[in-house]
């Protein structure tokens, strides 16, 4: 009890701001893709995700967001034994590529779908994948969390999920998105995770937060289409 006590006191009193050099509006990518649909993988297919980073995290009035110049691209390159190989890379342009964590992308992973869940394999130096590999394909069908900006309602410093209805992002409206929270690091100042995916668009939003990433603020990828 008092180490969530003294995450809350912590989380209200300090703001550490990221800092960036273009955070202006993301600019989508040519549309002539198909994103990468989790229930219907194939070679061929990509997704590209925006970065962003977000702070006032205890706040659900302010939600304040930067978009940041840089742009990944998600794509199903081959299938062979092990799977259907996935190589994640930022595009020419993007404000990070190749430096710091992104100086040894891009790299490759595979992805499998083992009794209706899609599973990745070598995901932890995965930028996307990296904090979540398993992503089961059916509907959540209980705990309705709401948006706040790039936070979610559902449940603080546990483990849980849950969906969200009419998720808007970029001009697109989700009807329903499945909600992962991985939150129990936050228990020991780690940092927290919230995922909303779906069966046919796949990821659609990743957040990290709080710990060591900041202690009132996140970051993440949202993906673009």
């Amino acid at each position: 009890m008092c180490k969530k006590i003294y995450f809350l006191m912590i989380a209200v009193v300090i703001s550490l701001l990221y800092s960036c050099s273009n955070t202006s509006s993301p600019t989508p990518p040519v549309v002539n893709h198909t994103d990468i649909n989790f229930g219907n993988l194939q070679t061929g297919q990509k997704s590209y995700y925006v970065r962003w980073t977000g702070n006032d995290l205890m706040d659900t009035i302010n939600n304040s967001i930067q978009y940041i110049n840089d742009t990944l691209k998600v794509e199903i390159v081959s299938k062979d034994s092990l799977g259907f190989k996935l190589v994640e890379s930022l595009t020419a342009g993007s404000l990070s590529k190749g430096t710091g964590l992104y100086a040894d992308i891009p790299d490759t992973f595979y992805l499998n779908v083992v009794d209706d869940t899609l599973k990745m394999n070598k995901s932890n130096s995965s930028i996307i994948f990296g904090w979540n590999n398993v992503f089961p394909l059916q509907d959540f069908t209980t705990n309705e969390g709401k948006d706040y900006g790039w936070k979610n309602s559902l449940s603080w410093l546990s483990d849980t999920t849950g969906y969200v209805l009419n998720h808007k992002q970029f001009g697109n409206v989700y009807s329903r998105l499945n909600v992962i929270v991985k939150n129990k690091p936050m228990m020991v100042d780690g940092p927290g995770t919230t995922i909303l995916y779906t069966k046919t668009a796949g990821l659609v939003r990743i957040s990290q937060y709080g710990g060591f990433v900041a202690i009132n603020g996140g970051r993440g990828w949202d993906l673009l289409n």
